[in-house]
C-alpha cells in the first residue's frame, strides 16, 4: 500500500512539474507575441478597414489627440519585413526603471520599405500609434514618417493658409501659418500638424465637441507640382510616407464647412 502511494505521489509531482512547465512556455510564448505585436512582418499586409472612409469627429479626435514622435538624425538599425527599425539613441522609462532603449518601428509599403537601408540616418516625425516592451526595449510604432537625411535639400520655411469657412475667406491670414524647418518634409507631418493646429483653434474646434465644422478638406499650392491634400474627415494611409518639397509650395487653401454635403 505505502508503495503504491508513494508511486502515485510520484506521478502526481512528475505530473504538476509537467504542468508548471507548459504553463511557463505558454505565459512566456503570449509575451513573446505581445511584444513582437509592433514588429509582426504581417501587420503591414492587412488593409486597413478605414481608409476612403468618412470618420466621425469623435474616432478623428482620438487618432489626432495621439502624441508625435519627433526624433533628427536617427540610425536605421533593422529591417523586418516592411517594418524599418530606428534606434532614438535614448533611454526612457518603463514603470519605474528607467534604462530603457527607445525604438522606433516605421511600418512602409512594400514599394516605399526598399528605399531605406541599414546604415541610413533619418528623421522622423510620425503619430504615435503603440508601445510595446522586449526586453529591455520600448518599441514606438508609427507608420511611415521618415526622411532620409541625405535627401534634405532645403532649409524649410513659413507656410501661410488661406481659410474659408462655408465658401468665406477668414481675413485673419497672418494667423494660420506652420512652419517647417527642413524640406522635404512628409505628407503626414504637413496633415497631422494642419489638424492639430485647428483642432487647438478656439474658433474653429476642429474635432471638438460643440464645433460647427462638420467637412472640410486642404490644398497644398506651388510650382510646377502635383497639389497635395486631404480630406480632413478621413484618415489618410501614411504608409506610402509621401514626400512634399516645401520650398516649393506657396500656401496652403483650407475650406471649412458647417454641413455634411460639400
Amino acid at each position: 500500500m505505502r508503495i503504491f502511494l508513494r508511486q502515485n505521489c510520484r506521478l502526481v509531482n512528475m505530473s504538476t512539474t509537467f504542468f508548471i512547465v507548459v504553463l511557463s512556455l505558454v505565459v512566456f510564448s503570449v509575451r513573446m507575441v505581445s511584444a513582437e505585436g509592433t514588429i509582426n512582418i504581417k501587420d503591414i499586409y492587412s488593409p486597413r478597414w478605414d481608409v476612403d472612409k468618412t470618420l466621425s469627429p469623435t474616432t478623428l479626435r482620438e487618432i489626432y489627440n495621439r502624441d508625435t514622435i519627433k526624433k533628427e538624425n536617427k540610425p536605421v538599425t533593422g529591417k523586418r519585413g516592411t517594418q524599418v527599425i530606428i534606434d532614438a539613441q535614448h533611454k526612457t522609462k518603463v514603470w519605474e526603471f528607467d534604462d530603457y532603449n527607445f525604438i522606433i518601428s516605421s511600418n512602409l509599403y512594400p514599394s516605399v520599405e526598399g528605399k531605406f537601408n541599414v546604415g541610413d540616418n533619418v528623421d522622423v516625425f510620425g503619430l504615435a500609434l503603440s508601445a510595446e516592451v522586449f526586453s529591455k526595449d520600448q518599441i514606438h510604432s508609427i507608420n511611415g514618417g521618415l526622411v532620409k537625411v541625405n535627401e534634405r535639400k532645403g532649409a524649410g520655411k513659413t507656410i501661410y493658409m488661406n481659410v474659408f469657412i462655408d465658401g468665406h475667406k477668414k481675413d485673419e491670414t497672418s494667423k494660420y501659418k506652420i512652419t517647417f524647418e527642413k524640406s522635404p518634409v512628409t505628407f503626414q507631418e504637413v496633415d497631422v500638424r494642419l489638424r492639430k493646429s485647428f483642432m487647438l483653434n478656439d474658433e474653429i474646434k476642429l474635432y471638438q465637441y460643440g464645433s460647427k465644422v462638420l467637412s472640410g478638406n486642404w490644398e497644398f499650392h506651388g510650382s510646377g507640382e502635383n497639389e497635395e491634400g486631404a480630406d480632413l474627415f478621413k484618415y489618410p494611409d501614411y504608409r506610402y510616407n509621401n514626400l512634399i518639397d516645401i520650398d516649393k509650395k506657396s500656401h496652403i487653401d483650407v475650406y471649412l464647412f458647417t454641413n455634411k454635403e460639400n
